[in-house]
């Protein structure tokens, strides 16, 4: 008996571990907290070697090094008093990084890497209140008050093009696209409008939903936070079209795509009791799980160096999440589910023929028991005869 206890605590065991491949978690984990400058803003970029964060309140750059998790340059690309109706947004082109800030004012401002100080600035025709790079090297410039898309080319430093958008907010590019929020005052419908950089104008316009606040290209789409309805909207760029509607957590205010995921931020989410990174598969359009990031208000959110970005205020920080694995898996399952039935075989057996002897279940205390079995079933049928 005590064999067969055991082998039952082995199998038991094995159970739980299947059980833990699948529950791996499926978002990542809090690697750090790093305090910035005052009300970071949700335009922060990043890449392998930086995450840029610009603040709405004094107009800074706060330099994020993703190898120290600490801030290695704050970086104040104008002199100005702060102005309130620019915010700050920050856009990378071929090497260069170029932003807007509150303290820039009117002007798009260029930064030197190596030196982290501010090596060109142009004046703007309008407020900017969001700044992003196409595919082609262009720099592309939203500004709700002014109701105007522009393109700037950095080389020449020159404004090349000028479109008329309702009220157009935040910026994505990709497809060949600039993809812009756009809210026309006589619409109750907010709008995804579509750019062709090869005409300098609106190819096509998607309603989206009530309140369009984030949008991001990737992973085969566009996608775009819509805050009335609290969920995130899928457009297939081949057909225009919104072709997924995901419900996210109450109040999402941002959307990145990167690390084979879409990442969405909001006040909460399903078992998350505050601020919470929500982590859905686009293969399949899937919330995978969500997970806390902290007591700030999350307010933006990039994708760099492998890891996932959060701007947070109050405190006024940048979270920096480490996803697990892939959509589908994750890394530390891919070898684990392969080792646990490997174990589970081996227990089997070396464990079965011990447990065999131990309850006697040789082949020659088999044949005596089939012959007990087959005189009382004999016994039986005379009885009944009787």
């Amino acid at each position: 008996m005590r064999t067969w206890a055991s082998l039952s605590s082995l199998l038991s065991a094995v159970g739980l571990l299947l059980a833990a491949c699948g529950t791996l978690p499926s978002v990542g984990s809090v690697a750090a907290i790093i305090p910035v400058g005052a009300a970071p803003a949700a335009g922060l970029a990043a890449e392998s070697s930086a995450v840029w964060v610009p603040s709405d309140l004094d107009g800074s750059i706060s330099r994020v090094d993703p190898a120290t998790n600490s801030v290695s340059a704050k970086i104040q690309p104008g002199d100005a008093r702060s102005c309130s109706l620019c915010l700050g947004a920050v856009a990378m082109q071929s090497g260069s990084v170029w932003v807007t800030s509150s303290s820039a004012r009117l002007a798009l401002v260029g930064i030197d890497r190596r030196s982290n100080r501010v090596s060109s600035s142009a004046p703007l025709p309008v407020f900017p209140s969001a700044v992003i790079a196409d595919e082609d090297g262009s720099l592309w410039l939203a500004s709700v008050l002014d109701s105007t898309v522009v393109r700037f080319n950095p080389a020449s430093q020159q404004i090349v093009a000028r479109m008329r958008v309702p009220r157009p907010s935040r910026l994505a590019a990709g497809d060949g696209a600039i993809w812009v929020i756009a809210r026309p005052d006589e619409m109750g419908e907010g709008l995804i409008v579509r750019i062709d950089p090869r005409t300098n104008m609106i190819a096509a316009s998607v309603e989206v939903g009530l309140q369009p606040t984030a949008i991001a290209y990737g992973e085969g789409g566009v996608w775009v936070i819509d805050e009335a309805s609290q969920r995130l909207q899928r457009i297939d760029p081949n057909a225009n079209a919104v072709v997924a509607s995901v419900p996210t957590g109450f109040l999402p205010s941002g959307v990145a795509a990167g690390e084979g995921s879409i990442w969405v931020i909001s006040q909460s989410a399903a078992g998350v009791n505050g601020p919470a990174l929500s982590r859905i598969d686009p293969s399949n359009n899937a919330v995978l799980g969500s997970l806390a990031v902290g007591p700030g208000v999350p307010v933006g959110l990039a994708v760099g160096a492998g890891s996932v970005w959060v701007a947070t205020r109050n405190p006024d920080t940048i979270v920096r999440v480490q996803p697990v694995g892939a959509p589908g898996g994750s890394h530390e399952s891919a070898w684990l589910l392969p080792a646990v039935l490997a174990a589970a075989l081996i227990v089997v057996v070396w464990v079965w023929p011990e447990a065999a002897r131990a309850a006697g279940w040789t082949s020659r205390r088999r044949g005596d028991q089939l012959e007990a079995l087959r005189r009382f079933s004999e016994t039986r049928q005379t009885t009944r005869s009787a």
